[in-house]
């Protein structure tokens, strides 16, 4: 009995560790964002850090109503008043206790004219490259991951949003080894706004090109770290089959130690 009674000790304590630790990947993130301005795009989720709006060139200033997911964290808020004509970053900054910090970012463009002001990329693909995170308009700064050594250029389509923006890839063509900043520019039509989204690359040093690609092979998907990436209610589930099995058996053996 002693011996169950310890395996049950050790599961509650490995499961109110784990629902902690799940708890604290979400507590310096945002339970709502509103704004007293129609257009926010995309529309709000605790996990999307990067937004864009557009307001009238009558508009100064815009209201901000954010709540953290954990009311005892601070929300800063900076950036939404005074606004001036073009581009304005607006912040919201979830502080926890711990010193963490979660930074929402809403690119407010101030303009008498939407379309010809905006200079925001529609698509962006490059070729043999997969972008981490995915494409998003909003979202600026991408990694590419590594290329091999033979590579000397990446073929890359991008396409404003707007007709009539202007795009300038440069970056692209003559990739050295070590890392490489791919920069994609798209500047509005009128002129009065421009967009510079960067990709990095690295291009495999040459002795080290075959046993990279090796390395990247078997490594393919594999977390940086195991607690990133662990799914803490199956691992929970798992303990809990494990230790009823592990029971079982107990409770199995002693009945057989008594039979005798």
């Amino acid at each position: 009995m002693k011996k169950i009674f310890s395996i049950f000790i050790m599961v509650f304590v490995a499961i109110f560790t784990l629902s902690t630790c799940n708890g604290a990947n979400n507590d310096n993130l945002l339970k709502s964002l509103q704004i007293n301005q129609e257009g926010l795009s995309p529309n709000f989720t605790p996990e999307q850090l990067n937004y864009s709006l557009f307001v009238k060139d009558s508009i100064d200033n815009i209201n901000v109503n954010a709540i953290a997911n954990d009311d005892k964290n601070e929300v800063e808020i900076a950036g939404n008043e005074d606004l001036k004509t073009g581009d304005n970053e607006v912040t919201i900054t979830v502080g926890t206790k711990n010193g963490k910090k979660t930074v929402y970012k809403i690119l407010v463009t101030k303009t008498s004219n939407i379309e010809a002001s905006d200079s925001y990329l529609q698509n962006l693909i490059l070729e043999n490259i997969t972008l981490q995170p995915e494409f998003k308009p909003e979202i600026f700064e991408y990694d590419g991951g590594s290329v091999p050594n033979k590579v000397n250029s990446i073929l890359i389509f991008a396409s404003a949003r707007q007709d009539g923006a202007k795009v300038e890839i440069t970056g692209n063509e003559n990739l050295k080894e070590g890392e490489n900043i791919i920069t994609i520019k798209v500047t509005s039509q009128d002129g009065l706004t421009n967009k510079n989204y960067k990709i990095k690359i690295n291009k495999e040093k040459t002795e080290n090109a075959i046993s990279n690609v090796v390395e990247q092979t078997t490594n393919t998907n594999m977390p940086n770290s195991i607690t990133d990436k662990v799914d803490y209610k199956m691992l929970i589930i798992v303990i809990v089959v494990l230790i009823f099995i592990i029971i079982i058996l107990l409770i199995r053996n002693v009945k057989l130690k008594n039979s005798k």
